[in-house]
């Protein structure tokens, strides 16, 4: 599958993706979650824009107004949210009193969320965006939103790193047909998996594809245990990871114990002996 092409708006792809990490699915018994963590299938799949070596591997301790359907074909490649409790779905599930509530079977369709305030003025090769976030997943979209533009603005996110200016598209060129250079998209766990096949995701890992970051709902709502409930910071991290790979770059290993985990390391899978660290920029 070639890499996505710079500063271009392309259209929605149409190869499957290369890259996502692989968990198994969360077992709920007695109260409690265990989570366990799948090798690569048999032959591999490399990650995209691989440039450092094989993936490392590890344990896991606003208003909308466009909607969009999901295809037949595979895709290639905050906030806390509402409470749990009574008038849950059947398509809900629910992983402990003390947890939200995670939506495991969405409709597959989507609204687009503007996001509020993305300063597209400065230097830096143009990377076109928009965010959306499947129905009823029982998010706040209008804080999610909030939360990707307080990523993608950030100094110590990829506007720095990477020379570039996140620039979101208009409802106006969205209606004429122009294709962002990224698709953020937040997403319940079946349609995560839809959206990432053929690769296994399980349920529970988020994808890069050609031209989309797939958040997984579950690990958007619930984190990981590596980031010790900083759960804004993890989301932080989902989302520079997963446009990390996008904009053309592959993983990365801990350079060092006790260092700053690079974004590109698989922090949702483990640390390799860094400490956690959402940013594309380390200093």
């Amino acid at each position: 599958m070639p890499e996505p092409t710079r500063g271009a708006h392309r259209a929605l792809p149409t190869q499957p993706p290369r890259d996502a990490a692989i968990y198994r699915r969360r077992r709920i018994a007695a109260g409690l979650v265990a989570v366990s963590v799948v090798a690569l299938a048999a032959g591999g799949v490399r990650a995209l824009a691989e440039g450092s070596g094989p993936a490392p591997t590890g344990s896991l301790s606003a208003s909308g107004v466009t909607t969009s359907t999901l295809g037949t074909s595979p895709a290639s490649a905050a906030h806390e949210p509402a409470p749990t409790g009574a008038g849950v779905s059947s398509g809900a599930s629910t992983t402990s009193a003390s947890q939200p509530t995670v939506v495991q079977h969405g409709p597959g369709t989507f609204t687009r969320v503007k996001v509020p305030g993305i300063d597209s003025r400065g230097p830096g090769r143009v990377v076109t965006f928009v965010l959306q976030i499947e129905n009823g997943l029982r998010i706040d979209n209008a804080a999610a939103a909030s939360l990707v533009r307080g990523t993608l603005a950030n100094p110590r996110g990829w506007q720095t790193a990477d020379k570039v200016r996140f620039v979101q598209l208009t409802d106006a060129q969205v209606s004429q047909g122009v294709k962002p250079t990224v698709t953020i998209e937040i997403a319940s766990p079946d349609t995560v998996d839809k959206q990432c096949a053929p690769l296994t995701t399980e349920g529970e890992l988020s994808c890069a594809t050609t031209g989309r970051a797939v958040l997984n709902a579950v690990r958007w709502q619930l984190g990981v245990p590596y980031y010790h409930g900083d759960l804004t910071g993890y989301r932080e991290y989902l989302i520079n990871h997963e446009v990390g790979h996008v904009l053309g770059h592959g993983h990365q290993v801990c350079p060092a114990k006790g260092q700053r985990a690079p974004v590109m390391v698989q922090q949702t899978k483990g640390l390799q002996g860094c400490t956690a660290w959402p940013w594309p920029v380390r200093t």
